[in-house]
Protein backbone atom coordinates (compact mmCIF):
# COMPACT_ATOMS: atom_id res chain seq x y z
CA UNK A 1 0.00 0.00 0.00
CA UNK A 2 1.38 3.65 -0.95
CA UNK A 3 1.84 6.26 1.48
CA UNK A 4 1.58 9.11 -0.42
CA UNK A 5 1.04 10.48 -3.90
CA UNK A 6 3.91 11.58 -6.77
CA UNK A 7 3.64 14.47 -9.13
CA UNK A 8 3.50 13.18 -12.84
CA UNK A 9 6.42 14.87 -14.42
CA UNK A 10 5.42 14.05 -18.44
CA UNK A 11 3.20 11.31 -20.19
CA UNK A 12 4.86 9.87 -23.08
CA UNK A 13 2.48 7.61 -25.54
CA UNK A 14 4.39 4.54 -26.90
CA UNK A 15 1.46 2.93 -28.85
CA UNK A 16 -0.13 -0.38 -28.76
CA UNK A 17 1.91 -2.69 -26.43
CA UNK A 18 0.69 -6.03 -25.19
CA UNK A 19 -0.38 -5.80 -21.69
CA UNK A 20 -1.85 -8.51 -18.70
CA UNK A 21 -4.64 -7.72 -16.39
CA UNK A 22 -3.88 -8.65 -12.94
CA UNK A 23 -6.18 -9.35 -10.23
CA UNK A 24 -4.31 -8.10 -6.76
CA UNK A 25 -5.99 -9.29 -3.05
CA UNK A 26 -5.58 -5.99 -1.91
CA UNK A 27 -8.08 -3.02 -0.57
CA UNK A 28 -7.01 -0.90 -3.46
CA UNK A 29 -6.27 -3.40 -6.43
CA UNK A 30 -2.42 -1.52 -6.44
CA UNK A 31 0.76 -3.66 -7.74
CA UNK A 32 4.60 -2.11 -8.55
CA UNK A 33 5.53 -2.26 -12.10
CA UNK A 34 8.99 -0.95 -12.63
CA UNK A 35 9.16 0.69 -8.99
CA UNK A 36 5.71 2.36 -9.88
CA UNK A 37 2.44 1.91 -8.05
CA UNK A 38 -0.43 1.23 -10.89
CA UNK A 39 -3.38 -0.09 -10.84
CA UNK A 40 -5.48 -2.84 -13.28
CA UNK A 41 -4.10 -2.62 -16.84
CA UNK A 42 -7.11 -1.70 -18.37
CA UNK A 43 -7.71 1.62 -15.32
CA UNK A 44 -7.28 3.99 -18.18
CA UNK A 45 -10.08 2.78 -20.06
CA UNK A 46 -12.31 2.26 -17.10
CA UNK A 47 -11.56 6.26 -16.09
CA UNK A 48 -12.40 7.37 -19.55
CA UNK A 49 -15.68 5.18 -19.48
CA UNK A 50 -16.85 6.67 -16.51
CA UNK A 51 -15.98 10.32 -17.05
CA UNK A 52 -18.18 10.26 -20.19
CA UNK A 53 -21.17 8.13 -18.34
CA UNK A 54 -20.63 10.87 -15.38
CA UNK A 55 -20.93 13.85 -18.08
CA UNK A 56 -24.34 12.11 -19.34
CA UNK A 57 -25.82 11.43 -15.93
CA UNK A 58 -25.30 15.01 -14.92
CA UNK A 59 -26.84 16.48 -18.27
CA UNK A 60 -28.98 14.14 -20.03
CA UNK A 61 -30.09 12.26 -17.27
CA UNK A 62 -33.45 11.56 -18.74
CA UNK A 63 -31.35 9.78 -21.65
CA UNK A 64 -28.94 8.38 -19.28
CA UNK A 65 -31.50 6.54 -17.38
CA UNK A 66 -33.14 5.26 -20.14
CA UNK A 67 -30.13 3.29 -21.46
CA UNK A 68 -29.22 2.36 -18.39
CA UNK A 69 -33.09 0.23 -17.88
CA UNK A 70 -32.19 -1.15 -21.10
CA UNK A 71 -29.15 -2.65 -20.03
CA UNK A 72 -29.69 -4.27 -16.81
CA UNK A 73 -27.26 -6.03 -14.61
CA UNK A 74 -27.80 -9.52 -15.87
CA UNK A 75 -25.04 -11.63 -13.37
CA UNK A 76 -25.79 -12.49 -9.36
CA UNK A 77 -29.19 -14.20 -9.60
CA UNK A 78 -32.85 -13.00 -10.40
CA UNK A 79 -33.14 -11.38 -6.67
CA UNK A 80 -29.78 -9.61 -7.36
CA UNK A 81 -31.09 -8.32 -10.68
CA UNK A 82 -34.24 -7.37 -8.87
CA UNK A 83 -32.86 -5.33 -6.29
CA UNK A 84 -30.41 -3.44 -9.08
CA UNK A 85 -33.80 -2.65 -11.04
CA UNK A 86 -35.70 -1.41 -7.70
CA UNK A 87 -32.02 0.91 -7.46
CA UNK A 88 -31.75 2.10 -10.86
CA UNK A 89 -35.94 3.08 -10.74
CA UNK A 90 -35.12 5.02 -7.32
CA UNK A 91 -31.90 6.85 -8.31
CA UNK A 92 -33.88 7.67 -11.61
CA UNK A 93 -36.97 9.19 -9.53
CA UNK A 94 -33.98 11.24 -7.13
CA UNK A 95 -33.25 13.18 -10.10
CA UNK A 96 -36.80 14.62 -10.87
CA UNK A 97 -36.95 11.87 -13.73
CA UNK A 98 -41.01 10.38 -13.56
CA UNK A 99 -41.25 6.46 -14.14
CA UNK A 100 -44.47 5.88 -15.47
CA UNK A 101 -46.20 2.82 -16.89
CA UNK A 102 -46.52 1.55 -19.92
CA UNK A 103 -48.48 3.62 -22.03
CA UNK A 104 -49.55 4.01 -26.17
CA UNK A 105 -46.47 6.17 -26.30
CA UNK A 106 -44.17 3.45 -25.31
CA UNK A 107 -41.58 1.05 -27.30
CA UNK A 108 -40.95 -2.53 -26.62
CA UNK A 109 -37.88 -1.08 -24.70
CA UNK A 110 -38.15 1.58 -21.96
CA UNK A 111 -38.52 4.52 -23.66
CA UNK A 112 -38.40 8.67 -23.58
CA UNK A 113 -41.60 10.14 -23.19
CA UNK A 114 -40.74 13.44 -22.07
CA UNK A 115 -37.32 16.20 -21.24
CA UNK A 116 -38.12 13.76 -17.65
CA UNK A 117 -40.40 11.02 -18.13
CA UNK A 118 -39.10 7.19 -18.79
CA UNK A 119 -42.35 5.04 -19.77
CA UNK A 120 -41.15 1.28 -19.10
CA UNK A 121 -41.64 -0.88 -22.29
CA UNK A 122 -43.98 -4.09 -23.23
CA UNK A 123 -41.21 -6.00 -22.94
CA UNK A 124 -41.99 -5.78 -19.01
CA UNK A 125 -45.68 -7.13 -19.50
CA UNK A 126 -46.57 -10.23 -18.47
CA UNK A 127 -48.91 -11.91 -21.00
CA UNK A 128 -47.39 -9.77 -24.13
CA UNK A 129 -44.85 -11.66 -25.75
CA UNK A 130 -42.43 -10.20 -28.80
CA UNK A 131 -44.92 -11.94 -31.55
CA UNK A 132 -48.02 -10.65 -30.16
CA UNK A 133 -46.12 -6.82 -29.74
CA UNK A 134 -44.86 -7.35 -33.61
CA UNK A 135 -48.44 -8.33 -34.50
CA UNK A 136 -49.78 -5.04 -33.25
CA UNK A 137 -46.75 -3.03 -34.69
CA UNK A 138 -47.31 -4.66 -38.22
CA UNK A 139 -51.06 -3.64 -38.33
CA UNK A 140 -51.06 -0.28 -36.79
CA UNK A 141 -48.33 0.52 -39.77
CA UNK A 142 -50.49 -0.86 -42.57
CA UNK A 143 -52.64 1.69 -41.55
CA UNK A 144 -49.98 4.36 -41.31
CA UNK A 145 -50.48 4.68 -37.55
CA UNK A 146 -49.37 4.43 -34.21
CA UNK A 147 -49.99 3.29 -30.99
CA UNK A 148 -50.34 6.63 -29.61
CA UNK A 149 -52.45 8.36 -33.18
CA UNK A 150 -54.47 5.18 -33.54
CA UNK A 151 -58.28 5.87 -32.76
CA UNK A 152 -59.76 3.91 -30.20
CA UNK A 153 -62.86 2.83 -33.48
CA UNK A 154 -59.43 1.99 -35.20
CA UNK A 155 -58.05 0.30 -33.13
CA UNK A 156 -60.79 -2.49 -32.32
CA UNK A 157 -61.68 -3.08 -36.03
CA UNK A 158 -57.95 -4.39 -36.16
CA UNK A 159 -57.95 -7.90 -37.00
CA UNK A 160 -55.84 -9.21 -34.33
CA UNK A 161 -54.26 -13.29 -33.94
CA UNK A 162 -51.02 -13.18 -32.13
CA UNK A 163 -52.37 -10.13 -29.72
CA UNK A 164 -54.70 -12.59 -28.41
CA UNK A 165 -57.47 -11.86 -25.27
CA UNK A 166 -54.58 -12.23 -23.07
CA UNK A 167 -51.83 -10.39 -24.09
CA UNK A 168 -54.52 -7.12 -24.55
CA UNK A 169 -55.64 -7.73 -20.51
CA UNK A 170 -52.75 -7.76 -19.73
CA UNK A 171 -51.65 -4.68 -21.76
CA UNK A 172 -54.92 -2.93 -20.26
CA UNK A 173 -53.78 -4.15 -16.57
CA UNK A 174 -50.37 -2.56 -17.33
CA UNK A 175 -52.10 0.63 -17.69
CA UNK A 176 -51.51 1.17 -21.82
CA UNK A 177 -54.55 1.93 -22.55
CA UNK A 178 -55.95 4.12 -19.68
CA UNK A 179 -56.51 7.68 -21.50
CA UNK A 180 -59.65 6.36 -23.86
CA UNK A 181 -61.72 4.68 -20.95
CA UNK A 182 -61.95 5.23 -16.70
CA UNK A 183 -63.13 1.44 -17.15
CA UNK A 184 -60.94 -1.34 -17.91
CA UNK A 185 -63.61 -2.95 -17.52
CA UNK A 186 -65.32 -1.30 -20.14
CA UNK A 187 -62.09 -1.33 -22.31
CA UNK A 188 -62.16 -5.23 -22.14
CA UNK A 189 -66.39 -5.96 -23.09
CA UNK A 190 -65.53 -4.04 -26.26
CA UNK A 191 -63.06 -6.22 -27.36
CA UNK A 192 -65.55 -9.03 -26.26
CA UNK A 193 -68.23 -7.48 -28.76
CA UNK A 194 -65.56 -7.67 -32.02
CA UNK A 195 -66.84 -10.41 -33.60
CA UNK A 196 -66.84 -11.05 -37.48
CA UNK A 197 -69.65 -10.36 -39.22
CA UNK A 198 -71.04 -11.73 -42.86
CA UNK A 199 -71.63 -7.72 -44.45
CA UNK A 200 -74.74 -7.91 -46.38
CA UNK A 201 -75.24 -4.85 -48.50
CA UNK A 202 -76.64 -1.72 -47.72
CA UNK A 203 -76.50 -3.20 -44.36
CA UNK A 204 -74.50 -1.82 -41.34
CA UNK A 205 -72.89 -4.39 -38.73
CA UNK A 206 -73.22 -3.34 -35.59
CA UNK A 207 -69.67 -4.10 -34.86
CA UNK A 208 -68.33 -2.95 -37.29
CA UNK A 209 -66.15 -0.79 -35.44
CA UNK A 210 -64.12 1.51 -37.77
CA UNK A 211 -67.65 2.59 -39.69
CA UNK A 212 -68.95 6.36 -38.86
CA UNK A 213 -72.12 5.59 -37.60
CA UNK A 214 -70.39 3.99 -34.95
CA UNK A 215 -68.61 5.64 -32.70
CA UNK A 216 -67.38 4.22 -29.39
CA UNK A 217 -68.13 6.85 -26.37
CA UNK A 218 -65.30 6.15 -23.79
CA UNK A 219 -66.82 8.61 -21.32
CA UNK A 220 -69.97 6.87 -21.28
CA UNK A 221 -68.76 3.12 -19.50
CA UNK A 222 -72.38 2.19 -18.68
CA UNK A 223 -73.09 0.02 -16.34
CA UNK A 224 -69.40 -0.94 -15.90
CA UNK A 225 -67.56 -0.05 -12.72
CA UNK A 226 -65.01 2.81 -12.75
CA UNK A 227 -61.19 1.39 -12.24
CA UNK A 228 -60.11 2.65 -8.60
CA UNK A 229 -55.98 4.23 -8.27
CA UNK A 230 -55.81 0.85 -5.66
CA UNK A 231 -57.41 -1.75 -8.68
CA UNK A 232 -54.95 -0.35 -11.01
CA UNK A 233 -51.55 -0.55 -8.49
CA UNK A 234 -53.07 -4.20 -7.85
CA UNK A 235 -53.14 -5.12 -11.55
CA UNK A 236 -49.62 -3.04 -12.58
CA UNK A 237 -48.31 -5.37 -9.49
CA UNK A 238 -49.56 -8.51 -10.99
CA UNK A 239 -48.05 -8.03 -14.87
CA UNK A 240 -45.27 -6.07 -14.14
CA UNK A 241 -43.57 -7.79 -11.04
CA UNK A 242 -42.97 -4.37 -9.40
CA UNK A 243 -44.71 -1.61 -7.64
CA UNK A 244 -43.49 2.06 -8.43
CA UNK A 245 -45.47 3.37 -5.81
CA UNK A 246 -43.63 1.58 -2.84
CA UNK A 247 -40.12 2.20 -4.86
CA UNK A 248 -41.24 5.93 -4.93
CA UNK A 249 -41.73 5.27 -0.91
CA UNK A 250 -38.99 3.51 -0.20
CA UNK A 251 -36.63 6.62 -2.00
CA UNK A 252 -38.18 9.01 0.16
CA UNK A 253 -37.82 6.91 2.97
CA UNK A 254 -34.18 5.88 2.83
CA UNK A 255 -33.13 10.32 1.89
CA UNK A 256 -34.97 10.70 5.11
CA UNK A 257 -33.12 8.36 7.28
CA UNK A 258 -29.58 8.77 5.76
CA UNK A 259 -30.31 13.04 6.53
CA UNK A 260 -30.57 11.56 10.50
CA UNK A 261 -28.29 8.92 10.10
CA UNK A 262 -24.40 9.68 10.91
CA UNK A 263 -23.25 6.40 8.29
CA UNK A 264 -25.49 5.26 5.18
CA UNK A 265 -28.33 3.16 5.79
CA UNK A 266 -29.28 0.89 3.51
CA UNK A 267 -32.35 -1.62 2.85
CA UNK A 268 -32.05 -4.63 4.55
CA UNK A 269 -33.43 -6.14 1.29
CA UNK A 270 -30.07 -5.39 -0.46
CA UNK A 271 -27.83 -7.21 2.44
CA UNK A 272 -24.65 -7.69 2.07
CA UNK A 273 -22.91 -7.71 5.52
CA UNK A 274 -23.60 -7.26 9.16
CA UNK A 275 -24.56 -3.69 9.96
CA UNK A 276 -27.06 -1.59 10.14
CA UNK A 277 -29.91 -1.39 7.75
CA UNK A 278 -33.94 -0.23 7.88
CA UNK A 279 -37.02 -2.00 6.65
CA UNK A 280 -40.37 -1.27 5.87
CA UNK A 281 -43.03 -3.36 7.62
CA UNK A 282 -45.53 -5.10 5.62
CA UNK A 283 -46.93 -7.77 7.60
CA UNK A 284 -45.79 -9.66 10.65
CA UNK A 285 -46.68 -13.24 12.62
CA UNK A 286 -46.40 -15.04 15.40
CA UNK A 287 -45.13 -18.42 14.78
CA UNK A 288 -44.79 -21.80 16.54
CA UNK A 289 -41.64 -23.82 16.19
CA UNK A 290 -41.50 -27.84 16.32
CA UNK A 291 -39.92 -26.96 19.90
CA UNK A 292 -42.93 -25.09 21.00
CA UNK A 293 -41.38 -21.66 21.13
CA UNK A 294 -42.94 -19.28 19.64
CA UNK A 295 -40.94 -16.43 17.42
CA UNK A 296 -41.83 -13.89 15.10
CA UNK A 297 -41.72 -13.35 11.17
CA UNK A 298 -41.45 -9.85 9.64
CA UNK A 299 -42.16 -9.81 5.71
CA UNK A 300 -40.76 -6.92 4.39
CA UNK A 301 -40.21 -5.50 0.28
CA UNK A 302 -38.88 -2.91 -1.54
CA UNK A 303 -41.37 -2.85 -4.27
CA UNK A 304 -39.75 -5.37 -6.26
CA UNK A 305 -38.15 -7.92 -3.79
CA UNK A 306 -39.53 -9.03 -1.04
CA UNK A 307 -38.16 -11.05 2.47
CA UNK A 308 -39.34 -13.01 5.61
CA UNK A 309 -36.97 -12.09 8.83
CA UNK A 310 -37.46 -13.81 11.89
CA UNK A 311 -36.85 -12.59 15.33
CA UNK A 312 -36.61 -15.42 18.21
CA UNK A 313 -36.74 -14.98 21.97
CA UNK A 314 -36.16 -12.43 23.61
CA UNK A 315 -36.01 -9.86 20.99
CA UNK A 316 -39.35 -11.22 19.83
CA UNK A 317 -40.95 -10.27 23.22
CA UNK A 318 -39.38 -6.68 23.08
CA UNK A 319 -40.16 -5.69 19.61
CA UNK A 320 -43.49 -7.23 19.10
CA UNK A 321 -45.66 -4.27 20.86
CA UNK A 322 -43.69 -1.75 18.57
CA UNK A 323 -44.43 -3.48 15.42
CA UNK A 324 -47.24 -2.16 13.15
CA UNK A 325 -47.89 -2.19 9.07
CA UNK A 326 -45.95 0.24 7.15
CA UNK A 327 -43.91 0.82 10.14
CA UNK A 328 -40.00 2.29 9.24
CA UNK A 329 -37.36 0.37 11.46
CA UNK A 330 -33.80 0.71 11.79
CA UNK A 331 -31.65 -2.20 13.32
CA UNK A 332 -28.47 -3.95 12.98
CA UNK A 333 -28.55 -7.20 11.05
CA UNK A 334 -26.12 -10.54 10.66
CA UNK A 335 -26.31 -13.30 8.28
CA UNK A 336 -26.11 -16.97 10.34
CA UNK A 337 -24.64 -19.88 9.02
CA UNK A 338 -27.48 -20.71 7.40
CA UNK A 339 -27.83 -18.25 5.34
CA UNK A 340 -30.78 -16.42 6.70
CA UNK A 341 -30.46 -12.42 7.46
CA UNK A 342 -31.15 -12.28 11.76
CA UNK A 343 -30.93 -9.69 13.98
CA UNK A 344 -27.91 -9.01 15.92
CA UNK A 345 -27.77 -9.91 19.60
CA UNK A 346 -29.19 -7.27 21.42
CA UNK A 347 -29.45 -4.90 18.55
CA UNK A 348 -31.39 -1.52 18.88
CA UNK A 349 -34.49 -1.26 17.50
CA UNK A 350 -36.00 2.01 16.85
CA UNK A 351 -38.94 2.90 14.63
CA UNK A 352 -38.37 5.98 12.94
CA UNK A 353 -40.69 8.35 12.71
CA UNK A 354 -41.35 9.43 9.00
Amino acid sequence: MFESFEEIISIEEIGDVQTYDLEIDSEFHNYYANDICVSNSHSTAYAYLAMQTLYLKHYYPTEFYTALLNHPKTSGGKEKEQAWLASAIASAMSKGIIISPPSRKSGWNWTMTGDKEISMGFSGINGLGDVAYQELISLLGQRNKTLETISVSEFYDLQFSKFNKKAFESCVKAGVFDEWSESREYLISLREKKKKKVVVANQISLFDMSSKEFDIKTDDIGHHLKTTDGQKRVEFIEVCNFDLEKISFMMKIKTIINQKAKKPIDNVINFEEEGWYFFVLEEFKTMTSKAGNEYLTLRVGDGINNTTLRVFDPLAKKIKPELMANGVYVARFEKNDGGFINFTRNTQFKRVEI
